[in-house]
């Protein structure tokens, strides 16, 4: 008896910048993504959406998915508000006084 199981057929890690610059283009015409956009993408994000990349190697990576999950999730409807560093600090603080800490 053989048991039917899906193939799964994981996605191939990209190396960071070109994908990004294969799906994306500058918006002054004759201009590239640059290396530092991705990285602040990968890092800081954009209105609270990071891009999804994984350390392959030593060298960062993506996926062609994330890449597109993340173009959408900037150019959704929902997309949670910024919130500044110090807003997030008082926050905490609050937090740490009602604890009595």
């Amino acid at each position: 008896m053989s048991i039917n199981t899906p193939s799964f057929q994981p996605e191939p890690f990209l190396p960071l910048l070109p994908a990004i610059r294969e799906r994306l283009q500058s918006s002054r015409p004759g201009a590239r993504v640059a290396a530092s956009t991705a990285h602040r993408w990968r890092t800081s994000g954009v209105k609270g959406v990071r891009l999804k990349c994984w350390r392959v190697g030593g060298r960062w990576t993506t996926t062609a998915a994330a890449v597109s999950e993340f173009i959408a999730a900037l150019n959704s409807d929902t997309l949670p508000p910024p919130t500044s560093a110090g807003k997030r600090q008082a926050a905490i603080d609050a937090q740490l006084d009602a604890i009595g800490i």
